[in-house]
């Protein structure tokens, strides 16, 4: 009996002590991510509007020759307008649109037309729209003929944002091709889509180097980024791309499919066990890769449905003799990250990106299961590849959250391209 009743002391005194520790270490937890927000320069930079605590990045500027306006104009797409040209026409882009819709299943159906809002709900006239707003369809389509100079975008910096006649983040331009004219469409989301002008955007960028480098103006790039898209979206919004008569269309896509689209399905999914275990602050921080499915899980829904989109669009894109490019999706780099900066990627990715859930180890691994499925997709329909992740790598010096680019990021991501366009003689 006193054995039985030792045993008992000393059992109770463990639980006693693992509750005390556990209590302590969520405590600890919880005031860990406290400090992160009050405290953490990268997250006062984004929520108090301090600096960015880089110092050889204080100017967050691009090189000379792209802030030279004499030089932008002579390396300007042959096409592209400094005058506003006449909107095409609704008729002909729904006429494009339907030719799409024609060539789909049923489901696909069903989200053609809930996105292009028919029958039953039309997208709103521009004359029953607000001068202010950009979207005809949020996060579907722009309207056309807006200028914001006071845009802010998602890392809280301000742009001189215009969508032109085509509805796109660019200068004016006729669907009509000149002779001899190279045309590429880069596809994608805010990614694309970002900087602090549309000069100084990826795609400009790419198109003012093309340009420079064979010292002509017969590369035409369109900037077809729209903040919010995922690989779904873009399925839908093919033949918009296909019209624009490209000769080549660059895909960059990624973070929206990851984080807006699957995540929310492997929380939903989570075990009765895990959802429990995830309400602990400290357990979700350090072992939230136990709380959601390993990479051979997210494998299986990633082929099953963003690359299912991508080669849709890819064979689309072929029945019209266009060649596609995919690039792979960059994000921070794990290794060589500082504390600070590592506590501010987890910070963004738990606030605005993961849905409280997810941490930033946890998004890098879906997102390199998501590079590895593009690369095979691209293997196997004999697509280019890109390998844009495997070369633009940096912390905060280049990346302003878990996706989106600071300026020296989007200069390196345009040049990176230019390059590899070039040396695998995409482009001629």
């Amino acid at each position: 009996m006193r054995k039985l009743m030792k045993y008992g002391f000393f059992l109770s005194s463990l639980l006693l002590w693992l509750g005390v520790m556990a209590v302590t270490l969520e405590l600890w937890a919880r005031w860990q991510a406290q400090v992160v927000a009050t405290q953490n320069p990268f997250v006062l930079s984004r929520t108090q509007g301090e600096q960015w605590p880089i110092p050889d990045a204080q100017s967050n500027t691009f090189s000379e020759w792209l802030l030279d306006g004499d030089l932008r104009a002579k390396y300007r797409g042959r096409g592209k307008s400094s005058e506003t040209l006449p909107l095409v026409s609704s008729e002909w882009e729904m006429q494009n649109r339907m030719a799409l819709f024609d060539t789909l299943g049923e489901w696909e159906r069903q989200v053609f037309t809930n996105l292009y809002g028919m029958p039953d709900q039309q997208v709103v006239p521009a004359a029953a729209q607000s001068q202010d707003d950009l979207w005809a369809v949020p996060f579907f389509l722009y309207r056309k003929h807006v200028r914001k100079k006071d845009h802010v975008n998602v890392l809280g910096l301000t742009e001189d944002f215009y969508s032109n006649n085509h509805g796109f983040r660019d200068a004016d331009f006729p669907v009509a091709k000149g002779e001899d004219v190279f045309r590429i469409v880069c596809v994608g989301a805010s990614t694309t889509e970002e900087g602090p002008t549309n000069d100084l955007t990826y795609p400009a960028i790419l198109e003012a180097t093309l340009n420079r480098r064979f010292e002509t103006d017969r590369f035409e790039v369109i900037n077809c980024g729209i903040s919010g898209m995922n690989s779904l979206k873009h399925r839908m919004r093919s033949a918009d791309y296909l019209a624009l008569d490209p000769d080549l269309i660059v895909v960059y896509n990624g973070v929206n499919d990851i984080c807006h689209d699957l995540f929310p399905i492997w929380v939903k999914d989570a075990t009765p066990w895990h959802q429990r275990l995830r309400e602990s602050v400290f357990i979700n921080q350090h072992f939230n890769s136990h709380l959601l499915p390993d990479a051979a899980e997210m494998a299986v829904l990633i082929k099953q449905n963003k690359m299912a989109d991508l080669r849709f669009i890819a064979e689309y894109a072929a029945k019209q003799n266009v060649s596609v490019a995919l690039c792979s999706f960059a994000a921070p780099e794990g290794l060589g990250l500082s504390s600070a900066e590592t506590a501010y990627y987890n910070y963004c990715t738990y606030l605005e990106w993961g849905g409280k859930y997810v941490m930033f180890d946890t998004y890098l691994r879906a997102l390199k299961t998501y590079n590895k499925a593009l690369q095979q997709l691209c293997q196997s329909e004999n697509l280019i590849y890109i390998p844009v992740a495997e070369n633009l790598r940096g912390g905060a010096a280049l990346f302003g959250d878990i996706c989106h680019l600071r300026n020296p990021g989007i200069e390196k991501k345009a040049t990176f391209i230019a390059d590899f366009l070039i040396e695998n003689d995409i482009v001629k």
